[in-house]
């Protein structure tokens, strides 16, 4: 077992409870920090690690973020394990922006190595589950779908009338190419794995499993099947709101010519074959 903090900022809708439960809470090499899942004792630190690496900066407390760190060493080596750091915020810029984020991880980890696990999904996919979480807080009575198309063309004019050096642009989480440079200037290229949802969903579980078992420097071992679980269909959508299965082909062209250069540019970065997935294309396979 190789020994460094496992980070793992999650995006959100990018199957980072489905990891968390099925993966890291059951290796037995690693043991889990985050919100929701795990131990009470890890789930605190987990907390506390996360409000000081987000908190504005007026109020940030390196000091306290240190001796959160340290105890979250010191409880994953008392248990001969590997800590993973799995919290999602990491990677958007509510607060301030996740360039600073990521500085204030890798300071208060001081010369620790660590490696990073980004888990990414296609933009239109990932912009749709998000904001089917949402709206159950109520649409005006039409269809899902022009609701859906409704609330990304705003998010859309917001990112196209901001300039592009503005990192609290919206739809900040779509910035791909942006993530992987700031952890990988922090962290070390070599040290940056990314994994597309895709292939947690769609790819044989035992080689996905075994793949990044050995991409993050774990022994490979048998464990539950790490397929996000669609939950838009349990969701209880308001009254007088349906879904239909037709797509706003403007919308979705709109936010892959907004986005097609951070992919382009982390594919040649990275050769993960993210045009082999379909992120070149408007529509995911999945909603095509």
């Amino acid at each position: 077992m190789r020994s460094g903090l496992i980070v793992h900022p999650g995006l959100p809708k990018c199957g980072s409870k489905s990891l968390q439960g099925n993966f890291f809470l059951h290796h037995p090499e690693v043991l889990l920090f985050t919100l929701y899942t795990g131990t009470a004792e890890a789930r605190a630190l987990g907390r506390q690690i996360c409000d000081h690496l987000v908190s504005p900066s007026r109020v940030y407390d390196e000091s306290g973020a240190c001796r959160a760190v340290e105890k979250m060493f010191e409880t994953a080596a008392a248990a001969g394990r590997r800590p993973v750091l799995s919290v999602e915020g990491l990677t958007s810029t509510h607060s301030i922006g996740w360039e600073q984020k990521a500085q204030r991880l890798r300071a208060v980890l001081k010369n620790r190595p660590a490696k990073i696990l980004l888990v990414i999904r296609h933009p239109y996919s990932l912009s749709r589950s998000v904001f089917f979480q949402r709206f159950i807080y109520g649409p005006p009575p039409e269809s899902g779908e022009a609701v859906l198309s409704n609330w990304l063309g705003v998010q859309l004019r917001l990112f196209e009338t901001e300039a592009s050096g503005n990192k609290l642009a919206a739809m900040d989480n779509l910035r791909f190419f942006d993530i992987w440079t700031t952890y990988s200037r922090a962290f070390g290229e070599e040290n940056v794995v990314v994994i597309p949802l895709e292939t947690m969903a769609e790819s044989d579980q035992s080689a996905f499993n075994s793949d990044l078992c050995r991409q993050l420097g774990l022994a490979n071992v048998v464990l539950p099947s790490v397929t996000p679980r669609n939950r838009t269909a349990d969701k209880k959508l308001p009254r007088g709101v349906t879904l239909d299965t037709s797509l706003d082909e403007n919308i979705a062209s709109r936010l892959l010519s907004a986005f097609r250069d951070q992919i382009v540019s982390l594919d040649a970065a990275t050769g993960i074959g993210l045009a082999a997935l379909g992120y070149l294309k408007p529509v995911p396979r999945d909603l095509s």
